[in-house]
């Protein structure tokens, strides 16, 4: 169905050839070319619906398997073929084979902590998937498209939930966007990894032409001690996208926090029937006398977060400040003893007191905004070759883990595991996420 580009209802993302790649073929490693854009789709995820909109291209060399066909290499928001994104069969996967969870108990969760639209028998349709693939009985579609490919170009990620429960781990082909099998592990090292991709690659009868995935120490190191002469490439996209999802979960602390202090004002949840005498006005609401101040604070906390740019709490977090200093301002000139005066006094120091209380999320939030700008402002910068990108990174992540170090001396990257975004991890544990990825 072909859709508005850009919408009020849904984000639009369009996915590009992954910039690492230089344009250069996957297979032959000679320049691509742009074709055209698909039509778009709408993606249901668990951070709201997104509008997916791929760029398609092809190889320039003639005599390339990639020339009679168009495809892009960068992992995509939705799995094979599906309205539902990755993020959300993975949470289903999550949920249904570590939790043991059934699917209605899956819904219940979809629909009451993410607000997601989703039927049972979607649930359902997606477990059976998760089984199938657990199993490697996969559907007879994916298989004889992979045959007629003739390889695989392998994305895979792994996600640790914590504490004692297994990790799940997602297989799929970036150039059909096919799922080719999900893993429970309950340990996994580079040389269990190593035989999950043999297992995989004998099941397919094809033959992997590259690898796509983050820079976890196991990936690394089974690439580098059993695969070395197939290209590894990481997602650029999906990089900043997982680092910057730890620093929104982060964010939310201040975010949260706020808006309930407003949500919770006397201003704004007083009966407009209850009446009290203001000096000048007699008898009116609360909420009708404050209407305007409400106003201003509805208008505040209605702030979204934009997508590896800003930030909403720390947004909310200045404009609150900025106001409450505005009121502070105000009241120094009033009649301390007047009805309207004692009213915005309490209302002043509430929202003193919540930003205060905050003051420390928002604080850790701005740091490593900062330098999570500073990372993708070197990874964006057209002008800057690859060698140039590397060194830049290296240095700003070589920062990032002396701060971490501060505050944490025992800390030790090869000890760091994969965790999901998590508005209770600190700071420090944060900052060593990201030196980890």
């Amino acid at each position: 169905m072909k859709r508005e580009t850009y919408s009020e209802d849904y984000k639009t993302v369009r996915i590009c050839y992954p910039p690492e790649w230089n344009f250069a073929c996957p297979s032959c490693g000679e320049k691509v070319k742009f074709k055209y854009a698909d039509d778009g789709k709408l993606v249901h995820t668990l951070k709201g619906p997104i509008y997916q909109v791929i760029n398609l291209y092809s190889c320039s060399n003639l005599m390339c398997k990639f020339n009679q066909i168009v495809f892009n290499p960068c992992p995509r928001f939705d799995y094979s073929q599906r309205t539902y994104g990755a993020d959300v069969f993975r949470h289903v996967a999550e949920e249904f084979l570590v939790y043991e969870l059934k699917p209605r108990q899956i819904l219940k969760r979809l629909t009451k902590k993410y607000q997601l639209k989703i039927s049972k028998d979607t649930v359902r349709r997606i477990c059976d998937d998760i089984l199938k693939l657990k199993s490697l009985k996969i559907d007879e579609k994916t298989l004889e498209i992979i045959k007629k490919q003739g390889y695989i170009l392998l994305g895979f990620d792994g996600q640790d939930p914590g504490g004692d429960a297994p990790s799940i781990w997602c297989f799929m082909d970036l150039i059909s966007n096919r799922i080719l099998a999900t893993y429970k592990f309950d340990m996994l090292d580079y040389k269990l990894l190593h035989q999950t991709i043999e297992d995989l690659q004998q099941f397919y009868g094809v033959k992997t032409i590259g690898w796509v995935s983050d820079k976890q120490n196991l990936i690394t190191k089974c690439h580098d001690t059993f695969y070395h002469e197939i290209p590894h490439q990481y997602c650029q996209y999906h990089f900043l996208r997982n680092i910057w999802d730890h620093l929104e979960a982060l964010d939310s602390n201040t975010y949260l926090s706020l808006k309930k202090t407003v949500n919770s004002l006397d201003i704004h949840t007083r009966s407009n029937s209850a009446l009290i005498f203001f000096e000048g006005l007699g008898k009116k609401s609360v909420r009708e006398v404050f209407k305007g101040v409400d106003k201003d604070l509805q208008r505040m906390i209605k702030v979204r977060n934009k997508r590896l740019k800003d930030l909403r709490g720390i947004r909310l977090f200045e404009e609150l400040s900025e106001y409450q200093n505005r009121m502070v301002k105000i009241l120094d000139d009033k009649d301390q003893t007047l009805r309207f005066t004692i009213i915005l006094n309490k209302t002043s120091q509430n929202l003193k007191n919540a930003l205060d209380k905050v003051e420390s999320y928002y604080r850790a939030s701005q740091e490593l905004i900062q330098y999570f700008q500073q990372i993708r402002e070197a990874f964006g910068n057209e002008n800057t070759s690859q060698k140039d990108k590397r060194n830049i990174i290296a240095r700003i992540y070589e920062d990032i883990f002396i701060k971490a170090r501060k505050d944490d001396p025992k800390l030790n990257l090869a000890d760091c595991k994969s965790f999901l975004p998590n508005k209770k991890k600190s700071k420090t544990e944060i900052m060593a996420e990201w030196c980890r990825l």
